[in-house]
């Protein structure tokens, strides 16, 4: 079933002059990691504000469970934003606010009581192993440690589906493995659907389901993980796979 899909989604700039993303049809299966791949430009970012909404598309629709956000505004698109999770490249941590406080803030931006902030705070630090971090600020943590904090905050109001930018970048292979394993325990164990937004194959071919290639704005491929790495269809699939075969 498919719980993400974008129908006929396109994006410009300079008043028409540069396209950003270009008739794109994508359709994410209930529980499916999603990766989305391309080199620099290809249209990933926009491609990610689109979903969540921080991008109106000049057309099409954006689908969660065939509500179409790109036709929302106001109250309606707040609430709807509280369906899709966004862990982005930067992170955004607030570095005056403790790990438990960053977790925190979604939850208060929505008015939860505060017993069930407490309660909905320590499920996840517990889950995520950042319990004994609770009381740390971002500057203290390790890299593998802030993104799991943006993890769990992107979780804290259980999402069905959390979109992951770059969330490798910058990271060790060590530290890499780590966070592809816990995106991978968040689906198997929350049933999460999740896309992911990346340049490296090899996170690709660790955790995805599927995998869409975009090129210049537009859809070169998508297909199975295996299909694509081993036939890739599209000159912009045969690049970005060159020397894996």
């Amino acid at each position: 079933m498919a719980l993400l899909e974008l129908r006929g989604v396109s994006k410009h700039y300079a008043q028409g002059e540069v396209t950003a993303l270009e008739d794109i049809h994508l359709t994410v299966a209930s529980g499916w990691i999603e990766g989305v791949i391309g080199f620099s430009g290809a249209g990933k970012t926009t491609l990610l504000r689109c979903l969540c909404r921080l991008e109106k598309p000049d057309a099409g629709s954006v689908l969660i469970n065939g509500l179409d956000l790109a036709a929302l505004e106001g109250l309606a698109l707040e609430e709807a934003r509280r369906r899709i999770g966004v862990v982005f490249q930067s992170l955004h941590l607030l570095r005056s606010r403790t790990v438990r406080a960053n977790v925190a803030l979604p939850l208060e931006i929505v008015g939860t009581p505060v017993a069930e902030i407490r309660d909905r705070v320590s499920e996840l630090l517990d889950w995520f192993g950042l319990t004994e971090k609770a009381d740390a600020y971002p500057s203290q943590l390790s890299g593998g440690q802030r993104q799991r904090v943006a993890i769990a905050r992107a979780l804290s109001l259980k999402p069905p589906v959390l979109l992951a930018d770059e969330p490798t970048s910058a990271l060790d292979p060590e530290t890499t493995a780590s966070v592809l394993n816990l995106l991978r325990s968040v689906r198997d164990s929350f049933g999460t659907t999740i896309v992911l937004i990346t340049h490296e194959l090899e996170a690709v071919r660790a955790i995805c389901d599927r995998v869409a290639v975009l090129e210049r704005g537009r859809l070169a491929e998508e297909g199975s993980v295996a299909e694509v790495l081993a036939h890739p269809q599209s000159a912009a699939g045969r690049r970005l796979t060159q020397g894996l075969r």
